[in-house]
């Protein structure tokens, strides 16, 4: 089963304010990530910070669990890995793209590398990978622990060093991180003008 998992733990120091809580599109960002992955993942899951359950309560939240707590979104997937056991994949979506759409989702399942350890997006602009926008294969969740636990924290680094398929995406825009308040009012505008 592909299961979804919203990134809603980060602090937002750059932003000022919770990211996930940003409503691009009449509604709080984690929610509108939900109902992108709802079109395609058997199960939506919200990865969080303990003591900000309640705030995800619609869905399911797992909060950062010991000893992933406070190590970014690499930790909010292995908590999700090891609190939910029969997960065959898990398709991570991070509340910083709020000009992701349910197409986008449809083109990066197309182009998934069931054999492989992910299938990411890559950034037209860097080559690199989007590692909050991807599927992450069964095979990988015991790289990445031990990926983890020999000290690397980098999503982006693990995907680079364990050759992640990187996928196109048809409109680069959409991959826009609004993660700054400057961003995140570009991408305000831009949701206005499709309304």
């Amino acid at each position: 089963m592909l299961y979804g998992l919203v990134l809603a733990g980060g602090e937002s120091r750059r932003m000022g304010t919770p990211k996930s809580l940003i409503s691009y599109h009449g509604m709080p960002q984690y929610r509108h990530a939900a109902t992108l992955l709802g079109a395609y993942c058997s199960k939506i899951f919200v990865s969080c910070q303990p003591g900000w359950e309640e705030r995800f309560g619609d869905l399911e939240p797992i909060p950062d669990r010991e000893p992933f707590r406070g190590s970014g979104p690499i930790g909010g997937l292995l908590s999700a890995i090891s609190v939910v056991a029969d997960a065959e994949a898990w398709c991570l979506l991070g509340c910083d793209y709020p000009l992701l759409e349910i197409g986008d989702l449809e083109m990066l399942l197309e182009q998934r590398d069931k054999e492989g350890i992910a299938t990411v997006f890559a950034n037209e602009e860097t080559g690199k990978p989007e590692p909050l926008i991807g599927i992450y294969e069964k095979i990988s969740f015991p790289l990445l622990n031990d990926w983890f636990f020999q000290g690397n924290q980098s999503l982006r680094l693990f995907l680079e060093h364990h050759g992640a398929r990187l996928a196109a995406c048809s409109n680069p825009r959409h991959l826009l991180s609004a993660d700054t308040p400057d961003k995140a009012a570009e991408a305000m505008l831009i949701c206005q003008k499709q309304v």
